[in-house]
């Protein structure tokens, strides 16, 4: 079943937690090892009488399932459900960008909105103004003003672990201004120190203000995002 947030069923082409319905059989899933409780807290508790998967999709007007994301990767920006990796695919796009990370920051407004990390080609010499700018005007272009996307980044190199994981906990909490608990598996803690640096320089921390929509069409998209 694709459940909303107080458990209601979604109708078909509207994504939202996907979840199932009990009863299943006895050995379908039977604790986590030595966490009772985290098992009922984290599965059980969230939708009564269901089974949560952790995951985020829809189904389509023939019943069949689509998968988005996890739930952990999804941004609800004014009470519509984004997908942070489907925000990064389309940075990835961008010809001259090799990397990208989307996290969810804190709006008083909105209550959560993306803001994107990318990382360039290697002995690519641009304003990173101008690749930002870029970066919006295409999220805008492909995926619209709903998205809210106003904020962008350009950074040398993204946190990660050693296998190559970005951490995107330790870029959301510097991004919304707390203390990054780094992990002990990150391959170069001192990334997070650059990134920080750069967050705090560009007005990010708190409160986000990079804003590029300055021009007249831009200024209706966001005005049309707002009412949305």
């Amino acid at each position: 079943m694709i459940l909303d947030k107080d458990g209601t069923e979604k109708p078909a082409g509207k994504t939202g937690a996907i979840c199932l319905k009990f009863p299943t059989s006895p050995s379908f899933a039977s604790t986590l090892y030595n966490n009772d409780e985290g098992f009922i807290k984290k599965y059980l508790s969230e939708y009564p009488g269901h089974y949560f998967t952790g995951d985020v999709g829809y189904k389509d007007v023939d019943g069949n399932l689509h998968i988005v994301s996890r739930v952990d990767d999804v941004i609800n920006t004014a009470g519509h459900r984004l997908s942070t990796s489907q925000m990064e695919e389309i940075l990835t796009h961008h010809p001259d960008i090799v990397e990208a990370a989307v996290i969810a920051a804190k709006d008083e407004m909105k209550g959560e909105i993306p803001v994107g990390f990318v990382v360039v080609k290697d002995g690519l010499k641009r304003d990173p103004k101008d690749l930002e700018k870029e970066c919006i005007a295409k999220m805008r272009k492909e995926l619209g003003a709903v998205a809210a996307f106003k904020s962008c980044l350009v950074v040398d190199r993204l946190p990660k672990t050693r296998s190559g994981k970005i951490v995107r906990k330790v870029l959301r909490q510097v991004t919304n201004g707390e203390r990054p608990e780094i992990p002990p598996t990150i391959e170069d803690a001192r990334v997070v120190d650059v990134i920080k640096g750069q967050v705090e320089a560009r007005g990010f921390g708190k409160q986000v203000n990079l804003d590029f929509a300055d021009d007249a069409e831009a200024q209706a998209e966001a005005e049309q995002s707002r009412t949305q």
